[in-house]
């Protein structure tokens, strides 16, 4: 996957190298329309998720926040993309501390499309959190419930069990009077 600079350049080298082949007479000119064409449909499609999901996993939130702010149109984006996109607003929104924001993102992100599978999982673990830091209790008994029935990886297992802890201090606060 290209950064959306050179994406975007490619688009406008083959429809030029159509328009180029079609002024000169060539039938050459359908295939850079083609391949143009192409390129547009997969830019729009899938724009630059996996280039800001690579970022996300180095950590590099500068790029993330670039590349997620660079897609245009997310509801023309594939169904996986788009969860993934989400997922991405999710954690941008919760390293600003918006957590009212990350909470919608994350809820938007929760759906079967969400690719890899453990994203799940650390989607529903974001939603107890954001549900703990709104004080949003049922919510987060929820959430934390999903998390353990979705697929998860071994790094997941701790944040969980780290989740189980807070919720367990929150309840006892929380319930006695």
């Amino acid at each position: 996957m290209f950064p959306p600079f050179v994406r975007k350049i490619m688009i406008l080298a083959a429809f030029t190298a159509a328009v180029f082949n079609f002024y000169q007479g060539s039938e050459n000119g359908f295939v850079y329309l083609c391949m143009g064409a192409l390129l547009l449909y997969f830019d729009l499609r899938c724009g630059s998720i996996l280039l800001a999901y690579s970022a996300f996993r180095r950590q590099d939130f500068a790029l993330v926040r670039r590349l997620i702010e660079g897609t245009t149109k997310p509801e023309w984006l594939r169904p996986p993309s788009k969860s993934c996109y989400y997922f991405l607003k999710g954690i941008l929104a919760t390293v600003d501390e918006d957590y009212q924001a990350a909470k919608t993102n994350y809820l938007q992100a929760a759906n079967k499309h969400l690719r890899p599978k453990h994203l799940q999982c650390l989607t529903y673990c974001a939603l107890t959190d954001m549900s703990l830091h709104l004080e949003e209790y049922d919510d987060a008994e929820k959430y934390l419930a999903l998390a353990k029935k979705a697929p998860d990886q071994p790094d997941v297992e701790q944040m969980i069990t780290e989740l189980e802890k807070r919720m367990v201090a929150v309840n006892c606060n929380h319930t006695e009077p």
